[in-house]
């Protein structure tokens, strides 16, 4: 029986709104986390954490959008910050090259914080292959590397895109994530999405933000996205 859950992306720019969305969707079981990303920052990570944990201890995701691209020595200084604003996890998108990876997915370990890995992004024109279109500046096979190395170094929470369910698809196949591995998968709904394209995927953890976040009624709106995806069934993998 497969497993999909939701984690709601809480990319609000009002503070307020944003406890009111958690007071409404925390009871929910098909809810098992919360990411926030740099729009915390106009409250300070911290204060946002503080003010999520009054509503919640769901585990609390930070995104830095893309974290993980700079040089390695400021692995210490991020993970220092992660630890002390205590968000259980950080998104890393390594594409600097393995050794600033290794020093980001260390420190985070270090400090109890756990590292998050993505390779491929949701949108078009990001791999320069010419069989994906050529126009961006990372290769296929650089972003079966990043994942094989995240798991090489201990990375058990992976980030996959729902917008390219081929190219995941091929990933799976390409690198032994291992049985306890853990997806997480953001393109939903506004940028075309489909977890019906992931049948080959027995649990997934799906991020949503719009959709949800701007609904009127988001617990009910979690619950309609839910009964759509009660019948996942083996489907062409394309994309």
């Amino acid at each position: 029986m497969r497993k999909f859950t939701i984690v709601p992306a809480l990319d609000f720019m009002d503070l307020f709104a944003m406890m009111k969305f958690i007071d409404k969707t925390k009871d929910l079981e098909e809810v098992v986390a919360y990411k926030v990303g740099f729009t915390a920052l106009n409250w300070g990570l911290p204060q946002v954490v503080k003010s999520i944990r009054k509503y919640t201890d769901k585990p609390i995701i930070y995104d830095h959008q893309k974290g993980g691209t700079d040089v390695p020595h400021t692995a210490l200084p991020f993970a220092q910050i992660m630890r002390k604003s205590g968000v259980d996890a950080a998104i890393l998108f390594p594409f600097t090259g393995a050794f600033t990876m290794i020093y980001w997915i260390e420190e985070l370990h270090k400090h109890n914080v756990e590292p998050m890995v993505g390779g491929l992004m949701t949108h078009d024109s990001f791999l320069k292959d010419s069989d994906f279109g050529g126009l961006g500046y990372i290769s296929f096979d650089s972003v079966i590397n990043i994942y094989l190395n995240a798991v090489n170094n201990g990375v058990t929470s992976f980030i996959i895109p729902l917008t390219k369910p081929g190219l995941v698809n091929r990933i799976l196949q390409a690198v032994d994530f291992g049985p306890g591995a853990k997806f997480y998968a953001p393109g939903y709904c506004n940028q075309g999405g489909d977890v019906h394209k992931f049948s080959m995927m027995d649990e997934l953890n799906v991020i949503i933000g719009r959709r949800i976040i701007t609904a009127e009624d988001p617990a009910a709106e979690i619950k309609s996205i839910m009964e759509s995806w009660k019948n996942v069934e083996t489907s062409t993998v394309n994309g």
